[in-house]
């Protein structure tokens, strides 16, 4: 030991606990501030740099277990310009970053930094097992004696040396035994896909943007009385929690009461609860008043508004107070998108609002989910950075653990309390939980992506990260279907975002993609021997039709350019949009669908026809309360059903036109009836809206259709069917 550490380690009794080192030998000397050199791999101070002279910060680090003797016996030294090996680079930045806590004493230091040894030479294992697995593709991680190192760490910590970092323990727990690069590459159990090994460490890229990011720099440079707005309210987390006690949610403003809350959470839940994963074990009651002691008005003001939304039960209610909900909703959205960083809860309410955003429009608000599931995803995805770095992983979880813990937005005032979330979940369920939550934003967002022809704000990595959920111990049935579904809607963004590039003379694009999709269906095939794979099915053939359409219609403009383009008049009097009378001019859909091969026409109809049946063979009670995406997909197939009827005249005498006329019907009929429920509530779009529900805007398109093109059709639907 150095003669610097010794001074220290005199200096306070032992009965009191060892003094962190805090400060140089010299620095000390002057009663002056020490500052650790900023330059990669250099352990000297600033002073001591500039001055050139040793520092017995160096001392530590050659005393350190991390700093490796070379073959010849003789430590590796420095160099003025502080240049080292990588390795020593990395531990010497460890090292300082030991010192700036002032927490360690020499002797603790050590500990630690053998932990931070054991660590990276460990990392350094499971990175090659995983290049060989990929390599010889049949490689399996084995579990190996301890080294001696290992050991010597392992019994240090059973003597509880104070100031030992648990979280370097947990580590070398996770990365030697049973953690996340060990399950990445285990096989899937249940026939599910296979994680690739990569996935599990994608997020990592992320750490180290934040923990070099200018932002954090200054934060810890400055004291955050002197930080800008932004970065205060990124950093200091007690800043954000005291602006949020402000606000005030639907109880206090008196818009319901509090047993009403509780009536309306319980009628959420029924109906709604796998979009939030809300614990079952916790009472309503209970689960009411942790979100209102969080200041989460906006997931309550978003809970009770769905479950008044198409209510069969709370009409007298929904009449006196829905109105003044959605005006409070369009508050809460306002107020919650101006916090930085945001929490689960808004997360949780954004997931909500992006599933239902048509049942949520109207004139007091406009929800656009593409919008709001980009806000969220990127919130989510950098919001759970922070938190990775201080969450203390549970040794009794054997999952993917540190990864989903990149995922998970919750940051709670006091980061020694990061684990208290306001839901009571346990570290398994806090982990599905937030998992699910990604999953549905992306879901949410890329699918509104196709369906609106926008940008997917999502990177591809990020959106690899969904299949980690499958990884879960307790993941479902539900959660399969949802990755398949974000996988399958991948498959189909990216063959149209592809269109522009595509030789459209050669067939195959065309054919590559419905390899891909056949590939899908075989790689998800699993799936479809559960109990509930309705959707799954109806996302496959809607994906089927989606693709034809696309490419068909790009197949369409590329080969009939049109000689003189139509001039734009915003002012027209037609009953459609000004945009859609001029690409009905400049590219009439009659001429599009003529274009198509009869023989691919009742392809495309024949797979429109699958979905459209599983749309409307779903129970009404089921089909009622299903995401807004799934009701528009269903109506959507419906129209193209009619268009292709309408427009081929040498179909397959396999089309059967009345029976898909008359699934038609059954849909229209079925929002008819959801329409009904909805005039129980007195105050609605006849009394106080111009805009109509979403629901009567899909029943009264549907049937101006079928009157319209198809009057000849004697189509007899059972009066009571629904």
């Amino acid at each position: 030991m150095s003669t610097g550490q010794n001074k220290i380690a005199k200096k306070t009794p032992a009965k009191r606990g060892t003094r962190g080192v805090k400060a140089c030998d010299y620095c000390k000397k002057l009663k002056a501030k020490c500052v650790p050199s900023p330059v990669p791999g250099e352990v000297r101070c600033l002073r001591c740099d500039s001055l050139k002279r040793h520092c017995s910060f160096e001392d530590l680090f050659t005393d350190s277990p991390v700093h490796a003797p070379a073959h010849d016996g003789t430590s590796t030294q420095f160099n003025n310009n502080g240049s080292s090996s990588d390795n020593e680079t990395a531990h010497a930045e460890l090292l300082k970053a030991f010192l700036k806590s002032g927490s360690a004493s020499p002797s603790v230091l050590n500990i630690n930094l053998k932990y931070t040894k054991m660590i990276h030479d460990n990392v350094l294992k499971v990175l090659a097992l995983l290049e060989n697995s990929v390599d010889a593709g049949s490689e399996r991680v084995t579990e190996t004696e301890q080294t001696p190192l290992e050991k010597e760490a392992m019994t240090l910590m059973k003597e509880k040396e104070p100031g030992i970092s648990s979280s370097l323990v947990d580590a070398v727990s996770m990365i030697t035994r049973d953690g996340p690069a060990r399950a990445a590459i285990q096989d899937v159990s249940s026939g599910k896909p296979e994680v690739s090994p990569s996935m599990a460490r994608n997020f990592d890229d992320q750490n180290h943007a934040y923990l070099s990011s200018s932002y954090t720099l200054m934060s810890q440079l400055v004291p955050r009385d002197h930080l800008p707005l932004l970065i205060r309210k990124l950093h200091d987390h007690k800043f954000n929690e005291l602006e949020r006690y402000l606000t005030e949610d639907i109880v206090t403003m008196n818009i319901i009461t509090l047993e009403e809350s509780y009536m309306l959470m319980q009628s959420f839940r029924n109906r709604y609860s796998d979009w939030c994963s809300f614990p079952k074990s916790i009472p309503n009651e209970k689960l009411v008043d942790n979100i209102r002691s969080k200041n989460s008005s906006f997931l309550l003001t978003v809970v009770c508004t769905l479950a008044l939304r198409y209510t069969d039960d709370y009409h007298d209610l929904k009449t006196r107070c829905y109105k003044n909900l959605l005006l409070k909703l369009r508050s809460d959205v306002e107020v919650s998108l101006s916090y930085v960083p945001q929490s689960k809860e808004f997360l949780q309410a954004i997931v909500i609002l992006s599933l239902y955003a048509s049942s949520f429009s109207s004139d007091f608000l406009c929800v656009d989910a593409w919008y709001l599931s980009a806000v969220g995803s990127q919130h989510l995805i950098t919001r759970g950075v922070a938190g990775s770095l201080v969450k203390k992983n549970k040794n009794s979880v054997n999952t993917l653990a540190s990864t989903i813990n990149l995922l998970d937005p919750v940051m709670q005032p006091d980061l020694d309390t990061f684990n208290n979330s306001v839901f009571e979940e346990t570290e398994e369920f806090e982990q599905l939980s937030s998992a699910r939550l990604w999953n549905h934003l992306c879901h949410c967002h890329i699918n509104n992506c196709v369906a609106s022809g926008r940008m997917c704000t999502i990177d591809d990595r990020s959106l690899e990260m969904c299949k980690l959920t499958l990884e879960l111990p307790h993941s479902t049935n539900f959660d399969g279907r949802m990755v398949a579904e974000i996988e399958l809607t991948r498959i189909v963004y990216k063959f149209i975002r592809s269109l522009e590039f595509f030789d459209i003379s050669d067939q195959q694009p065309l054919n590559t993609v419905l390899s891909k999709l056949k590939g899908w269906l075989e790689q998800w095939n699993y799936l479809f021997t559960q109990p509930v794979t309705q959707f799954v099915e109806f996302n496959y053939h809607y994906s089927i039709c989606l693709v034809h359409y696309s490419w068909y219609h790009k197949h369409y403009v590329t080969t009939h350019p049109p000689d003189n383009l139509p001039l734009f008049n915003s002012a027209t009097n037609s009953t459609k949009t000004a945009i859609a009378d001029y690409l009905n001019l400049t590219y009439p859909l009659k001429k599009v669908v003529a274009s198509i091969l009869p023989a691919q026409v009742s392809f495309i109809l024949e797979h429109a026809h699958l979905g459209l049946t599983a749309i409307v063979n779903c129970p009404f009670e089921k089909f009622k309360f299903l995401s807004d995406h799934l009701v528009f997909s269903g109506v959507h197939l419906a129209l193209m059903c009619l268009l292709l009827l309408d427009e081929s005249h040498s179909l397959s005498k396999d089309i059967d036109a009345v029976a898909i006329l008359t699934d038609v019907k059954k849909l229209s009929q079925r929002l008819q009836k959801i329409r009904e429920g909805e005039l129980k509530s007195f105050w609605v779009e006849e009394v106080d809206l111009r805009i109509p529900s979403v629901i009567l805007q899909y029943h009264k398109a549907l049937e101006a259709y079928l009157i319209g093109k198809f009057s000849a059709y004697d189509i007899q639907i059972d009066p009571n069917y629904s």
